[in-house]
């Protein structure tokens, strides 16, 4: 058995490719996978020479992840244009329905 962990980026577009879907779209990228020594040691410490390499390590990882996300885009726009569209389509039907039945309500009547 492997133990350890991954120390990963990741961008949720916050909408989902299918009405149905449970996941939304988006990007990761693994910026390492680590080996724990042993059982019970999980604790991911990564080291570097200098600040610079620290930036230059974490930018990498960034522009990767901004790859990763442009190459989804064009799925992420299209289930925006049909989130609104199915929004947009029942923010109409809703209206409609509660013009109709505040028409067909009689006032009440008071009794004396």
């Amino acid at each position: 058995m492997v133990l350890g962990g991954d120390l990963t980026l990741g961008w949720d577009a916050g909408v989902c490719k299918h009405p149905q879907s449970r996941t939304s779209l988006g990007a990761v990228v693994r910026v390492a996978q680590l080996e724990a020594p042993r059982a019970g040691e999980g604790l991911i410490q990564m080291k570097l020479c200098s600040i610079a390499c620290l930036r230059q390590f974490l930018l990498s990882a960034v522009e990767e992840l901004e790859r990763r996300a442009a190459a989804v885009k064009p799925q992420v726009q299209a289930a925006r244009v049909r989130v609104g569209a199915e929004a947009e389509t029942s923010g109409t039907s809703d209206r409609r329905s509660r013009s109709a039945t505040r028409g067909s309500h009689s006032p009440r009547r008071r009794g004396r």
